[in-house]
């Protein structure tokens, strides 16, 4: 029976991706850091007592905690620094004592420089002459218990690295290039490019399955898209060292200006995840209309994403993520309970967080308007219907005459329609219409009878 075939094909997908969680499930690491108190004051030799937290939050991060950095500007100096503590799962605390040298402005950093994602925070101390009246603490140094001032002997702290030269635009990219995960994400572009212009879309489940378990399991989906996007507008002035991040930011758009969202229906993990849950003889049709309503959400999620990020100065959005949840066995209420429900809403509706909630398919449905490669009808396309009803998933293409609109913006590439077209009548590379030899054996087509084209069986 086709339902009881759904169910099982259903449970042999949720076993195997618990399977896979369970294999590579390890201790999580990476990093967040903040500074206590967040800003302070003080005349020219009070020292003023910093407390460094620094939680790890993602997988296989390469960083030690004693590689953890700090830059000083040279009117402070850092006299001690306590070692770095465990204070509950993953997350380190060390106090710092700073002494204040001359007046101005003073500022430290905090750094754990990590190609995947890294970490980052500062404090800005203003600092007044010496003998002048001392500006009071801010009110979180207050709260924190800790000494506004007190005299200790000058030391060079472990991980201090304001001496250090600045790394070369050469540097950066050298060590951008020397790490996996981007020649993962060209390959994966490469292959998908090779896939669709021959027409081999069953090799679109090989990368999807690649895409999911190293560049989600294995990596921890870090980094990724919506995480690179947040550092971009937060460290664009420090893009030396976020180029990783940046260039992962840089493929899916590039992908996307010239081949069309390649990358939503080949490469991105997160994608592959609902891909491999959804059954399409258990899905939900949605109302007339609601799909695309549905999609004006990508945008508002997007715009929230980077308030937040703005507001915060930290990527906001992996307190809750859902799939970061997954792909770091991470069990926490909001993205655990968002996890659960984007799990099941993908077994009845195609990628509904892909469609309706990604604010990287929010860029990338914008950028998908210029892409220099289009998919489009040929004169040998009679308007059966079988691409709207039948072969296209994401809702790109809709009915209309005299022949089917398609939703450039929309069509994730995934190679449906262009294979299996009962005439042959599609193309990728001429955006404006063209000729095709694709060979169309007669077959049954559900709900339009049997019409010449590409067998529909298995799918």
């Amino acid at each position: 029976m086709p339902f009881a075939r759904s169910l099982k094909r259903l449970s042999v997908s949720l076993l195997t991706g618990m399977a896979a969680f369970l294999i590579v499930s390890s201790s999580i690491l990476a990093c967040e850091i903040t500074l206590k108190p967040d800003k302070a004051s003080g005349s020219v030799g009070d020292i003023i007592k910093l407390e460094v937290t620094v939680a790890l939050t993602h997988r296989n991060c390469p960083v030690p905690i004693a590689d953890t950095k700090f830059k000083l500007t040279s009117n402070i100096k850092v006299t001690e620094q306590t070692q770095w503590v465990l204070t509950g799962r993953d997350t380190y605390k060390a106090t710092l004592s700073v002494q204040l040298i001359s007046p101005g402005t003073g500022k430290l950093e905090v750094i754990r420089d990590c190609v995947k994602e890294g970490g980052y925070a500062s404090i800005t101390i203003t600092i007044g002459a010496a003998g002048a009246a001392a500006v009071q603490p801010s009110e979180s140094q207050q709260s924190s218990g800790l000494p506004a001032s007190e005299t200790e002997p000058a030391i060079e702290p472990s991980g201090q690295a304001d001496d250090e030269p600045e790394m070369s635009w050469g540097e950066a990219f050298k060590e951008a290039f020397a790490q996996p995960f981007i020649w993962a994400y060209l390959g994966l572009a490469a292959f998908a490019y090779a896939g669709l212009m021959m027409r081999k879309r069953r090799w679109r489940y090989i990368s999807l399955a690649f895409s999911m378990v190293y560049l989600g399991f294995f990596l921890g989906l870090c980094p990724c898209s919506i995480g690179a996007m947040q550092n971009f507008v937060l460290h664009l002035g420090d893009a030396k060292q976020y180029l990783a991040q940046f260039i992962v930011l840089a493929i899916p758009i590039a992908l996307t200006l010239f081949l069309g969202r390649l990358y939503c229906g080949w490469v991105c993990p997160m994608g592959a995840v609902q891909q491999f849950l959804y059954r399409k003889d258990l899905a939900i049709k949605l109302p007339d209309g609601l799909g695309v309503r549905l999609r004006k959400l990508r945008f508002v999620v997007l715009g929230g994403i980077l308030i937040a990020a703005l507001y915060t100065g930290t990527t906001a959005f992996a307190e809750i993520d859902p799939f970061k949840s997954l792909f770091n066995a991470q069990i926490a209420p909001v993205p655990t309970t968002l996890l659960a429900l984007l799990i099941i809403s993908s077994v009845f509706i195609f990628t509904p967080w892909c469609r309706f909630l990604c604010p990287m398919g929010a860029v990338l449905s914008v950028v998908a308007k210029l892409a220099r490669r289009q998919v489009a009808f040929t004169a040998e396309c009679k308007n059966c219907g079988a691409c709207a009803k039948s072969f296209c998933d994401y809702k790109a293409i809709v009915p209309g005459k005299p022949l089917p609109v398609i939703a450039q913006n929309e069509c994730a590439r995934c190679g449906e329609c262009l294979s299996r077209c009962p005439r042959g009548a599609m193309e990728y590379n001429r955006p404006e219409g063209g000729t095709s030899n694709a060979p169309a054996p007669s077959i049954p087509v559900p709900g339009l009878g049997v019409v010449p084209g590409v067998s529909l069986a298995n799918e």
